[in-house]
């Protein structure tokens, strides 16, 4: 598992690193330069962390998917080992920050789940035949210290 510094983002698309850390969830096979979907209800990263006791939050910068307008806002619900952190919900394209608890870090083995309980796919909104349950496009996902 790799080091995840504070501060130093975690970035999407094929240009990114996003490979080094995602378990599952994630479309890492598109060609966009710059931006990586979720394709499940849930969408996992993981990481070794530094120990802190400084204030830590996590910034996420993305668009929701929104099925041309069936889905009203994309409600994202953010766990880290399992604790839950917060939930945001995203109707257009977002910047947010979510407080972590630093004392939640583990040296090895993090997981961050983002949970999208309205991830739909194309397919069964009936716009198209892309059967991948889509939730966020991201951008930058960065664990910062305050």
């Amino acid at each position: 598992m790799k080091l995840l510094k504070f501060n130093e983002p975690i970035t999407f698309g094929i240009n990114g690193n996003i490979k080094d850390y995602a378990v599952n969830g994630w479309a890492l096979n598109e060609d966009n330069p710059s931006f990586t979907w979720s394709n499940d209800l849930d969408a996992r990263l993981q990481f070794n962390a530094q120990a802190t006791s400084a204030p830590v939050v996590l910034r996420i910068a993305g668009i929701p998917y929104l099925g041309e307008g069936k889905i009203l806002s994309q409600r994202v619900l953010v766990y880290l080992n399992g604790l839950y952190c917060g939930v945001f919900s995203a109707h257009e394209g977002f910047e947010r920050t979510i407080p972590v608890r630093g004392a939640w870090l583990e040296p090895r083995g993090n997981e961050l789940a983002l949970v999208m309980p309205h991830a739909a796919s194309p397919s069964e909104l009936g716009i198209g035949a892309d059967k991948r349950r889509l939730g966020l496009c991201l951008r930058e996902m960065t664990l910062a210290t305050a």
